[in-house]
């Protein structure tokens, strides 16, 4: 029986009926700063993302379907991420004991990779680690029966429609404050980062992702953080493979070539995935999602599962590492 502790807030979840779409005609690093794109610009822009935009069409009617029990044995977890979308879950002491213990090896293997490269040219493989069962099998089969003793298997396949299995390629993460790409996303025009900076969505095919966390994770160190209720919103067919393209093309980076360069895209193609970084704190699409986002700490649980087609990030961290894995929960055929 898994333990879930009730999440505490004011509001009820986001009924948002779409993504927001930044107000980039009036951004001070988008069409207030470059101006009316010239026509070189924008074939540039298009010819960038057509490849990317030509690839997502055979997926776009595989996103993940609206949420639906099958067994109806998916229970608290079940109903708690098909109301808000994400759900924590506490494991025993042993539990937590084992998985930290088991993988404190790579933990050690992870800190020398990233000591290796100075904080200011870090990308995200730099900060992760691919577990797989050739180099952690124990840990994987064990957290593997953790959730499955806690109901998440069953929960997820409750949601996603058909039996799923925990993926065995996964992600050791450690991140700290000095990591570039979480911040100062303008700092060419001195414009600093939203209250909503790095909230996204990931849209991929048909899956769930769990983070576990492995050392104690407070609001300082970095809490992966959901916006309650943002999975509900259905994307049309072509705003999926417009964000989706935005991603794998590179055009939602933030630097100041490739913000050029996306404003030059007509303006029907400017969504981006990781839409946050370009929300300003004025607008009030940003206020109701920072209203109904939850920060998951320890003390709500060590493992998190989440529909990942909801909006939520990574916080900044202030003092402090936050060590975690994330994993996939897929169908089973499926990727």
């Amino acid at each position: 029986m898994a333990s879930i502790t009730e999440i505490p807030r004011i509001t009820q979840p986001i009924a948002l009926r779409r993504l927001p779409d930044p107000d980039y005609a009036h951004h001070p690093a988008y069409g207030l700063l470059f101006g009316r794109p010239k026509a070189s610009a924008r074939i540039r822009a298009l010819a960038r993302l057509w490849p990317f935009l030509r690839a997502q069409i055979p997926l776009a009617g595989q996103r993940n379907p609206s949420p639906r029990g099958t067994s109806g044995r998916g229970g608290a977890l079940y109903e708690r991420v098909l109301r808000d979308g994400a759900v924590s879950v506490r494991l025993t002491v042993d539990e937590i004991t084992t998985l930290r213990e088991l993988v404190r090896p790579l933990i050690r293997t992870l800190q020398e990779k990233k000591a290796g490269v100075a904080p200011e040219t870090r990308v995200f493989k730099d900060m992760i680690l691919p577990l797989s069962t050739k180099n952690a099998p124990e840990f994987i089969n064990s957290l593997r029966a953790a959730l499955d003793r806690h109901g998440v298997l069953t929960a997820a396949s409750d949601y996603l429609g058909a039996p799923v299995v925990m993926r065995d390629s996964l992600k050791l993460q450690i991140t700290d404050r000095d990591d570039a790409p979480w911040h100062s996303h303008f700092s060419d025009v001195g414009l600093p980062d939203p209250a909503t900076s790095y909230m996204h969505i990931d849209s991929e095919v048909r899956f769930m992702k769990g983070m576990l966390y492995l050392n104690e994770v407070t609001p300082s160190n970095g809490p992966f953080a959901y916006v309650l209720g943002s999975h509900a919103v259905r994307l049309s067919a072509f705003e999926y493979m417009v964000r989706k393209a935005n991603d794998k093309s590179g055009l939602d980076l933030c630097d100041a070539a490739t913000r050029e360069l996306f404003w030059a895209l007509p303006r029907f193609l400017r969504k981006k995935s990781e839409f946050g970084n370009d929300l300003l704190d004025a607008s009030p699409e940003a206020a109701a999602l920072i209203a109904h986002e939850h920060r998951f700490t320890t003390e709500d649980g060590h493992f998190v599962l989440f529909d990942n087609n909801g909006a939520h990030r990574g916080m900044h961290v202030v003092e402090g590492e936050r060590h975690a894995v994330q994993i996939q929960l897929r169908p089973e055929g499926v990727g």
